[in-house]
């Protein structure tokens, strides 16, 4: 009978004992998709800054195409 409460009682201690890493593994996570939701604003932010420079690139590049073609043939 001593046998099987130990056996219990070992038990009961790794049960609390995963318990806490699974809250702490939790708290963590938590930690880590805060970051990746922040960093993944950051890489739609910055997309969003590159297709509207390239656009502003594309729209550059033709009226220097066009200026260049008025130069070419003024009439």
């Amino acid at each position: 009978l001593r046998a099987a409460f130990d056996d219990y009682k070992n038990k009961y201690a790794l049960q609390v004992d995963l318990v806490k890493t699974l809250e702490e593994v939790e708290a963590r996570l938590d930690v880590v998709t805060k970051d990746r939701d922040l960093l993944l604003e950051q890489v739609k932010r910055r997309d969003e800054q590159i297709a509207s420079m390239e656009e502003k690139l594309r729209t550059a590049e033709a009226i220097a195409i066009t200026e260049e073609e008025k130069e070419l043939d003024p009439d």
